[in-house]
């Protein structure tokens, strides 16, 4: 977990990002930033839970949607992090899947 931590953009990091919103009057993009961060924090954790399913549709959405929405409102490094946090994940659940095929 410890690569996880530092290979992606801090939560403070991304705390500082939005009381800079605030200040700037960019309610939406706090919230996006909310969103996000919340997004981040729940991929790194993802490996731990026990619902592959849930957490590959997470990582799909991610993906598809949340990367895209960091990338154009909340800059590159945020998007990089969200799509290098999700690609990891999905890794973890393709070979979770393949260990629960293997004791079925």
């Amino acid at each position: 977990m410890l690569y996880l931590e530092n290979r992606y953009p801090s939560l403070l990091y991304l705390e500082n990002r939005l009381e800079k919103a605030i200040k700037e009057d960019h309610i939406q993009l706090s919230v996006l930033f909310i969103k996000l961060a919340e997004r981040l924090y729940d991929l790194r954790y993802a490996a731990g839970y026990s619902h592959v399913e849930e957490v590959a549709h997470m990582v799909q959405e991610t993906l598809a949607i949340d990367v895209k929405l960091a990338n154009q409102y909340l800059g590159v490094e945020i998007g990089e992090a969200l799509e290098s946090a999700a690609k990891q994940v999905l890794k973890v659940c393709k070979d979770k899947s393949k260990d629960k095929d293997k004791d079925s």
